[in-house]
């Protein structure tokens, strides 16, 4: 098996899910032969989730593992430090093969490696990565030699290889490696039925969103559906987790619906509770926003949800149809269309 250096600011016990995604793809790796560059603020999370949580099951993580400060400020370009450390760590550790999540900008530390130490390189994508670098001429520019030298690209969905195809200066073969769940541990019915009471959930139909709380989420039309909803079906609830620049304004518009009744904030929650929260859940739903600039390129809480029995509602766009299957693991809507959710 060949030693491989991943270079990634998204892994456990970040949440989301490209860490999710590449933590789950390389727990079943050869971990003697796996070498982990995160940044820093990953392991004053990892310290503090251990000491939040203890007795928790919390991830595992390789002996060689390495951790630095990724973008600097006041550097120009800001990964420049992040470069030196990458070729430092793949000389001391002796590495085949390195691997990273973010086309741009670790992407172009791969490719600056490669064309200087011949170290081939592996790249993973997720739909917003992509989209974004094809914004600017510039990036665009750049995007094409990373995709033209690299070993092996890997897409999330077939979203997101129609998106690389489409900066491809000449075709060439790209994996698909879909988001996968690892078996969650079985929730006790005491703690199912006791996050029913502290929520007062009991008699609800309850419908629950997980995701960091920005416009591309789509809570704002789960919201305005909701107003159309509760007129008929009072009983409705609303519950999301996480948190996000749009927080308060989220808020505002729970207020502005007059749904405050009927929608709970819960913030963020480990992995234990999630798992309680999914079974607590009648449906989940999360009705993204489409945009050309900015799309999901799969939705790993769609299958994570699936995981518990638990049906999605989603709006048809990116890379979302293939994560939940229209009447077949859920509903897909048509986008931005609250008529269609409610």
């Amino acid at each position: 098996m060949k030693k491989v250096l991943l270079v990634t600011h998204d892994y456990l016990p970040l949440k989301g899910g490209i860490a999710r995604y590449l933590s789950s793809y390389y727990s079943h790796y050869d971990q003697s032969q796996l070498v982990l560059l995160l940044d820093q603020s990953l392991k004053v999370k990892g310290k503090n989730d251990r000491a939040n949580f203890a007795g928790q099951n919390l991830p595992s993580l390789p002996e060689k593992t390495y951790y630095t400060k990724f973008f600097h400020k006041w550097i120009n370009p800001s990964w420049l430090p992040l470069f030196f450390k990458v070729l430092k760590i793949a000389k001391k550790e002796q590495v085949d093969e390195i691997h990273c999540s973010h086309v741009l900008p670790i992407g172009t530390i791969c490719w600056l490696i490669f064309k200087w130490k011949k170290i081939p390189y592996k790249i993973y994508f997720h739909g917003q990565d992509i989209l974004l670098a094809k914004k600017k001429f510039l990036m665009k520019h750049v995007l094409k030699k990373i995709l033209r030298d690299a070993r092996i690209l890997v897409a999330n969905s077939e979203f997101t290889k129609k998106q690389i195809q489409s900066v491809l200066e000449s075709p060439r073969d790209i994996e698909i490696f879909y988001p996968r769940i690892e078996n969650h541990e079985e929730v006790r019915q005491a703690a199912i039925e006791s996050q029913i009471s502290q929520f007062a959930l009991g008699n609800k139909f309850v419908f629950l969103t997980v995701a960091r709380l920005v416009k591309r989420k789509g809570v704002d039309l789960v919201l305005d559906a909701m107003k159309k909803i509760v007129i008929k079906h009072p009983n409705t609830v609303y519950v999301i987790l996480g948190t996000g620049p749009d927080e308060k304004e989220l808020w505002s518009k729970t207020q502005e619906n007059s749904l405050q009744n009927n929608v709970r904030f819960v913030g963020e929650v480990d992995d234990a509770g999630l798992n309680i929260w999914y079974e607590v859940a009648d449906c989940f739903i999360m009705t993204t926003h489409c945009s050309e600039k900015d799309a999901e390129g799969f939705g790993m809480v769609y299958i994570e949800a699936g995981s518990h029995g638990v049906p999605s509602i989603a709006s048809n766009c990116g890379g979302v149809s293939e994560a939940v299957l229209h009447n077949q693991t859920g509903i897909v809507v048509p986008p931005e269309n609250v008529d269609s959710i409610a």
